[in-house]
């Protein structure tokens, strides 16, 4: 396989995967939103794009940016956060997070 056949085959990966989703939510910002909307809006997001329920915890965990998955996984521990359940883990992040 030559250089610009790799180059092609990346690009139409990066083009598939970049048109792929619909939305973007990005990560929770405390200061600027309150949780129970910020999970809203994730779960719209996850609607639009069909994400399976077996997928939910791990979107959920790339998705909410890296203050929240901090202490989502502080508080999962000795347990990986990895596995825990999606409804676990909103169960965590609601009792923590702000609604105000």
């Amino acid at each position: 396989m030559s250089v610009d056949q790799v180059l092609v085959i990346t690009v139409v990966k990066t083009v598939d995967m970049a048109t792929a989703f619909i939305g973007d939510v990005g990560p929770f910002k405390p200061k600027e939103e309150r949780w129970d909307n910020y999970k809203t809006r994730l779960e719209l997001w996850m609607t639009t794009n069909k994400v399976k329920d077996d997928l939910k915890a791990a979107t959920l965990l790339t998705m909410i940016g890296p203050q929240a998955f901090e202490t989502v996984t502080s508080l999962a521990f000795p347990a990986k956060v990895t596995e825990k359940s999606y409804a676990q883990i909103l169960d965590v992040l609601e009792k923590t997070l702000p609604n105000t």
